[in-house]
């Protein structure tokens, strides 16, 4: 309960904060991106700096700035990759926790009823865009037929 009453604070905090400061927020949508572009990347280098006071750092702001370039331009979604990064060393962890516990056996990730339906709805969801393509072609072919 602590965190759901944290965040509602937090929301009524947010509310307060950003209600009378919505019209200069709205001015901020007119700034041209010639101008707007280089503020967010001097801000975002001097905080990248900030927090681990390393040059390094900025060549790994570098890198994963080029590569989310190069994944928007091959229209590939960013929300995976993001997503990924945050949660994947938490997964990481956890997974071999659970792996440990069970003294190295597998069982453990269908041992439950929550388990296996995870597990389907993970299978299922990094096989629907292949079954939608195939089904969608399947559906084309038929009507080219008729």
């Amino acid at each position: 309960w602590a965190i759901i009453a944290s965040m509602f604070v937090g929301n009524i905090i947010l509310a307060v904060i950003n209600i009378p400061l919505a019209g200069v927020l709205v001015r901020v949508l007119a700034v041209p991106p010639r101008v707007l572009y280089p503020i967010v990347l001097g801000l975002t280098f001097i905080g990248t700096y900030a927090i681990a006071s390393s040059v390094a750092s900025f060549y790994l702001l570098l890198v994963f700035g080029i590569f989310g370039y190069l994944m928007t331009k091959a229209s590939f979604p960013m929300s995976p990759f993001v997503l990924a990064v945050i949660v994947g060393t938490s997964m990481e962890q956890y997974f071999r926790r659970a792996y440990k516990i069970s003294n190295g056996s597998m069982k453990i990730f269908t041992s439950s009823p929550i388990c296996i339906i995870l597990l389907i709805l993970i299978v299922g969801s990094i096989f629907l865009p292949l079954i939608q393509k195939t089904f969608k072609k399947w559906k084309m072919q038929r009507q080219a037929q008729a």
